[in-house]
């Protein structure tokens, strides 16, 4: 079964996406993973070993570096097409909620990877647009779009999403598909390797506890011969000395 990343807290301990979280916003970690602070010796191998010791830490033993490096791959896709939308829809129009709700839609953890993963949103919108009232030179020149020119229509405040997502090229669209495709797939790799691992897991105990049984059958036969020999022994006249000597019984400590 697949084991959620915000839901395998142990205990009431932090959940494996919130100590990755942790790990990726504290300062130059995020640098690290790609490289950008000049060191060679930090792959993100050992680094995907640092994050498994502080989810160990947690009491979570489930993650392999595999998912670490999965999640992390997810996340940045997550953060780019949040990124790419706020172009289009207007860097700086976080203090809507309609675009708020939008941003968080494409990228739950947005706002808390801005800082490492890009720079924070502005202040003032960006979005621009022709100004077609100018003559002359002016005819090109851009100006920021209110907040109100994108959701001026009410009534589709809630398509806010789609409808601008409906202006991006159709190849850029179609990238996006192909990356939730590729996204989805990987997924159900996971998912799928995560079977595998419990149905190892419950065989090797199956054979463990066969190999078990037949240890103690095999104690059971070799006890159960000793005390007919021992019987035999004291039929025919010998002592309890004398089968203690030969015969000994043997006592588990």
């Amino acid at each position: 079964m697949k084991i959620l990343w915000d839901r395998d807290g142990v205990d009431g301990g932090p959940s494996s996406m919130k100590v990755l979280l942790d790990w990726l916003t504290t300062d130059g970690n995020y640098a690290r993973w790609k490289g950008d602070d000049g060191s060679s010796g930090s792959t993100k191998e050992v680094l995907c070993g640092i994050i498994i010791g502080k989810l160990k830490d947690a009491g979570i033993n489930h993650r392999k570096s595999a998912d670490v490096r999965d999640k992390i791959r997810y996340l940045e896709k997550q953060f780019r097409r949040a990124t790419d939308w706020m172009a289009n829809a207007g860097q700086g129009a976080t203090d809507d909620i309609s675009i708020r709700s939008a941003i968080l839609q494409l990228c739950p953890c947005y706002y808390k990877l801005s800082h490492v993963m890009g720079d924070s949103p502005p202040s003032e919108p960006c979005q621009t647009t022709d100004n077609l009232d100018e003559g002359g030179d002016q005819r090109y020149k851009k100006r920021p779009l209110r907040i109100a020119e994108i959701t001026s229509n009410k009534k589709h405040q809630k398509h806010t999403l789609w409808s601008l997502t409906d202006l991006q090229e159709p190849s850029q669209q179609a990238r996006d598909d192909a990356d939730t495709k590729l996204l989805e797939l990987e997924e159900k790799r996971l998912e799928f390797e995560m079977k595998r691992e419990a149905r190892e897991e419950a065989q090797a105990k199956a054979e463990l506890g066969l190999i078990n049984a037949k240890r103690r059958s095999v104690e059971i036969d070799n006890t159960t011969r000793l005390l007919l020999s021992r019987k035999q022994l004291k039929d025919a006249g010998y002592t309890e000395e004398e089968l203690d000597a030969h015969l000994p019984l043997i006592t588990k400590k």
